[in-house]
């Protein structure tokens, strides 16, 4: 498996096409996509596609926000929704998920999975849902953020944790530091917009990911 720890740079193993295509043609391919955004910062992500019309410009694409907060869910403009509970029994929670992802995931061929390492549902979740998607026999693409310095050692080194894990459980890592954002933010720059820039990165990656992987 490729491993990519360099932000915006593609996997050796991934074709690579223009993302202008002619007027009125669009790449295809034989691949079914299904993103999934992970906890708050992944859905966010998962939105900000959705506003993009990703899904009206390429071959059909699953949108699905996971979470553990149904409230939060609740807000997601995602079509399909994955509520990321289930028994106590950990065996069991994970048979309850793999049944919910192989339903979601009918006829898809590549799930890109889209988080915000750091916290603790992007981070633990993104890395089972991983797994069970590459047991069903669908590739998977990991894009995911890591913290702003300002965010906390503790939420670094959670997220430095995470994507150890991570890198293990999927064929192919995107990662982007959001620390790197701040060369494009103003002093003045408020949380707001320092996490919108993020989710915009993440959307960005991953519809570039779409489009390289729709080559013929």
């Amino acid at each position: 498996m490729i491993r990519d720890g360099e932000p915006l740079d593609e996997p050796e193993h991934l074709p690579r096409v223009s993302l202008a295509s002619p007027p009125g043609e669009q790449p295809m391919s034989d691949r079914r996509f299904a993103v999934i955004g992970v906890g708050t910062g992944g859905s966010s992500a998962v939105d900000r596609l959705l506003a993009s019309g990703l899904d009206a410009t390429m071959s059909p694409v699953v949108f699905i926000a996971a979470d553990i907060d149904a409230e939060a869910l609740s807000t997601a403009q995602a079509p399909h929704h994955l509520l990321l509970t289930g028994d106590r029994d950990a065996r069991a929670r994970s048979s309850v998920l793999r049944d919910r992802l192989r339903h979601l995931l009918t006829d898809v061929t590549s799930l890109i999975i889209v988080a915000g390492l750091g916290g603790a549902t992007g981070t633990r979740s993104c890395v089972q849902l991983a797994r069970l998607a590459d047991s069903l026999g669908v590739e998977t693409i990991g894009v995911v953020t890591t913290p702003f310095f300002f965010e906390g050692k503790r939420r670094r080194e959670h997220a430095e944790s995470g994507l150890r894990s991570l890198t293990d459980a999927v064929d192919a890592l995107f990662t982007l530091p959001n620390q790197e954002l701040f060369t494009r933010l103003g002093a003045r720059s408020t949380l707001e917009q320092a996490f919108g820039l993020a989710d915009e990165s993440m959307a960005r990656e991953v519809s570039r990911v779409v489009h390289n992987l729709s080559a013929p």
